[in-house]
């Protein structure tokens, strides 16, 4: 049997997409800051048993790092029961924003390596909402 070289480089490439695109998955992992002016939320973003997006809010944390005392309070799961529904996008999910203590309809979308967009739908109005991403780990997070 001969296999042509044209098949071979369309295999080879076929498998180098599949490896390209588990890494890029991978990068929603991670601490990510809402770019709104007034909340500035920081959330880390895990995959649940599924292997799908989901969001625990760490804290709020003002323009010089501190972190605010006063509101919601680190833990509460934030974006839940995501599906796949495109390249690096999940919708069918939950967005929950703490402070005005409401359930959204949401879909979030990795825009780039540092940036990921999140939409609430709450009948036939949305919100979006973007995200960058920080550094930050476990030991500098907010303690309760």
């Amino acid at each position: 049997m001969i296999i042509r070289k044209e098949k071979v480089f369309v295999l080879f490439f076929l498998v180098l997409g599949l490896f390209s695109y588990a890494q890029e998955r991978n990068d929603i992992i991670g601490y990510w800051k809402s770019c709104d002016i007034d909340d500035n939320m920081v959330v880390r973003v895990q995959l649940d048993d599924n292997e799908m997006p989901e969001a625990y809010l760490v804290g709020f944390q003002k323009g010089n790092g501190e972190w605010e005392t006063d509101k919601p309070k680190k833990g509460i799961k934030v974006m839940y029961g995501l599906s796949e529904t495109g390249s690096l996008k999940w919708g069918k999910g939950k967005i929950y924003d703490p402070l005005v203590d409401r359930t959204y309809r949401g879909v979030i979308k990795l825009q780039s390596k540092d940036t990921i967009k999140a939409t609430g739908y709450w009948a036939f109005l949305w919100d979006d909402i973007l995200y960058k991403r920080i550094k930050l780990d476990k030991k500098n997070e907010p303690k309760g």
